[in-house]
């Protein structure tokens, strides 16, 4: 299992390194326009981060998928020493709530592009967990389709209940 923590010691272009949720929720809310409400900074602060990020995500509206594609893929992280040794542990499924592409990349190139990467609302899931493939299972989805990443209350709440089965 990979979190926000293993990420975060990457850097990317200009010395830049992914933030974590709340980080990024915090940078977010800066991009959201003025007057900006005080339920969402009090969201941030008192741990309500699902909360925030649905706010924050409808505040910023059409701003939101460019926010997060220059967050977490334009500035082209490169893997550090923590992907290297959980790559190293020769695993057959990793899983991971990032949607940032810096595992994938990395074990789809000392893989040969053989390692499969999967998300919650792929149907063929279970059966490729039981094929013994190597995957990447990103549960929380992918920067490449930032429209079904799951980012907030309603996107979580709609997970459990569509794809239950994941």
């Amino acid at each position: 299992m990979l979190g926000s923590g293993i990420s975060k010691n990457s850097v990317g272009q200009h010395g830049a390194k992914p933030p974590t949720w709340r980080e990024f929720l915090s940078a977010a809310l800066a991009q959201v326009p003025q007057p900006r409400p005080r339920h969402i900074a009090s969201a941030l602060k008192y741990g309500d981060l699902l909360s925030a990020c649905e706010w924050i995500k409808n505040r910023m509206d059409e701003a939101w998928n460019p926010f997060l594609t220059a967050t977490f893929l334009t500035p082209a992280y490169k893997p550090n020493r923590f992907h290297e040794l959980i790559f190293a542990l020769d695993v057959a499924i990793y899983i991971t709530p990032n949607f940032d592409k810096i595992f994938d990349n990395y074990v789809t190139d000392k893989t040969h592009g053989t390692t499969i990467i999967k998300t919650y609302y792929d149907e063929d899931v279970q059966q490729l967990i039981r094929s013994g493939a190597r995957i990447i299972l990103k549960v929380h989805g992918t920067i490449d389709a930032p429209d079904r990443m799951i980012f907030g209350s309603a996107k979580y709440a709609d997970a459990r209940v569509r794809y239950g089965g994941f």
